[in-house]
């Protein structure tokens, strides 16, 4: 085909029909669009004659070897999709058709499906607009794809938390990529909401009706103290005020959620906004439960005589302080599993007979105390009366972990 544009190898071959002068409306629109995201063009045969290398890199292609060949055989589960039906509809009757999210998260969602690459890190597709084009006596299809990078990234979480950075890294395709159960809020760069997704209605248990021209303090109470900021300049300070950099929100309900968020400007519009969310709520929990249960244990343990030992719902032991490993004769290797009863044996002082206080008191989910005539068999060391109190730890919803 003859050069559409002379720069970045965008058209080549004499076989084209489209018009080479650079007032054609197709060459203005490519010119337009290329610096919007990535471009193709295809045919009235549904060949492609140009792609772009943006496009075909988002799309796991070749810019090269992918002209000439059909779009089908390049993207062959489009065919027969909502997709195609769509891009069939612009070509043939020369129109146009717009595509954003969160209003054609399916449409968009079969195209990325569609391509077997691996995105840009941070690339996320959010919209994609075709319409036709009348060159010479043929028509052509503009497929522009609107590609966006994050307005709050790893570089913000970084400071905040150095793991979740890394799960980003890895995992950012799987974790961020819109998909038809995304948590997507749309604002103004003032933070009124205009749009949320049903997810997005399932998670905070607002309607869409109820939430649209309110402010997103609402869902995000953090922000009534950071008045004066538009929303890029807000969100990543509330990621960074938590240990684990996730935004608190709050739904309907008065609960309290841990999102994981990215934001991104507007496939079509710059000044609206589209936070992109994941429900962190059971990972933030546990971990923030592992950190005081690690706090409780060291300030406790330090500050009394006994010997203070913490065990899973297994009875394998987890922790314990040093006068436990030196009353046991025991150092803990938390690499090895190690079972209470094995090393801890426990006898009624009068019958000899084994007891087995820290189990019963897993298996009754109660506390159990046994103060008198109780043994410790310790190998290697005279047997000693000890007393021995248990207790069980739950979690949120009352089922127990440790004691």
């Amino acid at each position: 085909m003859t050069e559409v544009l002379d720069t970045d190898g965008i058209g080549s071959g004499a076989d084209s029909n489209i018009d080479s002068q650079s007032d054609s409306e197709l060459s203005r629109a490519l010119i337009s669009a290329r610096l919007k995201g990535g471009v193709m063009v295809v045919d009235g045969n549904f060949k492609v004659v140009m792609i772009d290398s943006k496009a075909a890199g988002f799309c796991g292609l070749s810019s090269g070897q992918s002209q000439g060949k059909p779009f089908y055989s390049l993207f062959p589960s489009l065919l027969g999709s909502l997709f195609a039906t769509q891009l069939h509809e612009v070509v043939t009757l020369m129109g146009a058709r717009r595509c954003s999210r969160p209003i054609d998260n399916d449409l968009l969602d079969q195209f990325v499906s569609a391509c077997s690459h691996h995105l840009e890190e941070n690339s996320v597709l959010f919209g994609i607009s075709m319409r036709a084009y009348a060159e010479a006596g043929s028509t052509y299809g503009l497929i522009q794809l609107k590609l966006q990078t994050a307005l709050i990234n790893e570089s913000t979480a970084d400071t905040a938390s150095p793991h979740r950075l890394d799960q980003l890294t890895n995992k950012h395709r799987h974790d961020f990529s819109p998909a038809e159960d995304a948590i997507l809020i749309v604002t103004d760069c003032y933070g009124y909401i205009e749009a949320i997704s049903h997810s997005a209605q399932e998670l905070f248990g607002y309607s869409e009706q109820l939430l649209k021209g309110s402010s997103a303090r609402v869902l995000f109470p953090g922000l009534d103290g950071l008045e004066g900021m538009n929303i890029t300049e807000a969100l990543p300070v509330l990621s960074a005020q938590h240990s684990q950099g996730y935004i608190l929100a709050a739904t309907a309900e008065g609960e309290t959620k841990a999102l994981d968020a990215q934001l991104f400007n507007g496939a079509d519009d710059s000044d609206k906004f589209i936070l992109l969310c994941r429900d962190r709520t059971d990972a933030s929990r546990d971990a923030e439960e592992l950190t005081n249960r690690g706090h409780l244990f060291d300030l406790t343990t330090s500050s009394v005589a006994d010997a203070v030992l913490m065990v899973d719902s297994e009875g394998f032991v987890t922790e314990m302080n040093p006068i436990a490993e030196q009353l046991l004769g025991f150092e803990l290797d938390i690499s090895k599993a190690a079972q209470i009863q094995a090393f801890m044996p426990l006898a009624n002082e009068d019958t000899g007979i084994s007891v087995t206080p820290i189990q019963e008191a897993l298996n009754k989910a109660t506390n159990v105390e046994v103060t008198q005539s109780l043994l410790l068999k310790v190998r290697g060391v005279e047997p000693m009366s000890v007393a021995i109190s248990a207790f069980p730890l739950r979690d949120s919803l009352g089922r127990v972990k440790n004691v």
